[in-house]
């Protein structure tokens, strides 16, 4: 009878659990949700640009992305009007006065109140690109993985 006997050194792998440890959080882990964050925001950005929501480029390039602690990034805009145009709703004239804007074909209009309908941008990036952005987490965590663990 044939016997195969292979050992195993349990600090060698806890040495490896460690540098994985090392590789999956702090500045590493950092980087990762960053480039989730910043995958995330290229969807946003197709968005407003196939639904043209595009007049001075605003709400198209005024996005940041940034750290929020150490395990989240935040994804946002400042731009004054991305609520209405993600959720919709109805602008008013402020003090009974009127709004008075310019259309694509050139006529000017005044109104009292504008109904906006929601085209949303930022709710189906999320949606239907959740996987692609955690796989970009994921392969940023697992490059930084590779780079803790060579010998």
């Amino acid at each position: 009878m044939t016997t195969l006997t292979m050992t195993l050194d349990a600090r060698e792998f806890k040495d490896a659990l460690k540098k994985i440890g090392a590789a999956t959080r702090g500045a590493a882990l950092r980087e990762a949700l960053m480039d989730g964050g910043d995958k995330l925001q290229e969807y946003i950005q197709e968005n407003i640009t196939g639904q043209d929501l595009i007049d001075i480029g605003n709400l198209l390039n005024k996005w940041t992305v940034k750290p929020d602690g150490d395990t989240a990034v935040l994804v946002g805009t400042n731009v004054e009007y991305a609520p209405i145009h993600e959720f919709g709703g109805v602008i008013k004239a402020k003090a009974g006065g009127w709004l008075r804007f310019q259309t694509k074909d050139g006529s000017w209009h005044s109104v009292k109140a504008v109904h906006m309908p929601a085209r949303p941008f930022v709710r189906p990036a999320v949606d239907e690109h959740k996987g692609d952005v955690s796989e970009a987490v994921g392969e940023s965590l697992k490059a930084s993985i590779a780079r803790h663990t060579r010998r």
